[in-house]
């Protein structure tokens, strides 16, 4: 399952993304070790959950990088035992309209 869609935007240099994302900020860590800067980042808490929509901005040269890593976040998400994660996934991607 996806965790991410791409917002719109006419930026010549960057892309913009939703993603799901814990509390711990899982995608930090993720981002660091396959050297992918996010340009810049809001993050959105949903009451009673540890789960966070992000929103940011990743340069155009590295969206293909960046959408290959962002599924490791799931994996790590579910491994630390956030169970409400696909179902917020699910959430997005219908949001999203894809």
């Amino acid at each position: 399952m996806r965790n991410y869609i791409k917002l719109g935007g006419i930026s010549l240099f960057s892309e913009r993304y939703a993603f799901v994302d814990t509390a711990e900020k899982l995608y930090l860590r993720v981002m660091m070790k396959n050297g992918i800067k996010i340009k810049r980042s809001s993050s959105f808490v949903k009451p009673g959950t540890e789960i966070r929509l992000i929103i940011c901005r990743v340069r155009k040269k590295d969206s293909t990088k960046f959408e290959s890593a962002i599924g490791k976040v799931r994996d790590m998400a579910l491994l630390l035992g956030y169970k409400e994660y696909d179902a917020m996934c699910k959430q997005l991607i219908e949001i999203g309209g894809e």
